[in-house]
């Protein structure tokens, strides 16, 4: 089988992304479309797959903000854009360019992490 180039757009099976790999989803399927949708995958979101549990297990995923377990079989049904763009990832799943002012005012002086009042 010959090498695939980085433009290669085929879509590939979930379950075949590697691990803290970002892919836009393309299919979801119909048996699991509804189920899946209440969770955050459906066509058009950006996933990651975050881990691999051991002997046969769950792939683990965050889809936005939200990390989610779904089966081998399921995930192996999820048809995915390898190629798509790998940004940071907003609320609604979509990739974007991080915001210039996302993290001010959200550190204090020694680096910890504080949120504002007025948020």
């Amino acid at each position: 089988m010959p090498a695939r180039s980085p433009d290669d757009r085929t879509p590939v099976m979930l379950v075949r992304l590697p691990v803290e790999h970002d892919a836009r989803i393309v299919d979801v399927p119909a048996a699991h479309r509804s189920e899946l949708a209440g969770e955050g995958l459906r066509a058009g979101r950006t996933v990651r797959v975050t881990g691999r549990a051991p002997f046969g297990g769950p792939i683990l995923l965050m889809v936005g903000r939200a990390r989610l377990a779904v089966s081998r079989s399921v995930a192996a049904g999820i048809l995915v854009d390898p190629g798509a763009e790998a940004g940071r990832r907003g609320d609604d799943g979509d990739a974007r360019q991080p915001d210039a002012d996302a993290d001010a005012g959200l550190r204090t002086d020694d680096g910890r992490a504080t949120m504002p009042a007025d948020r």
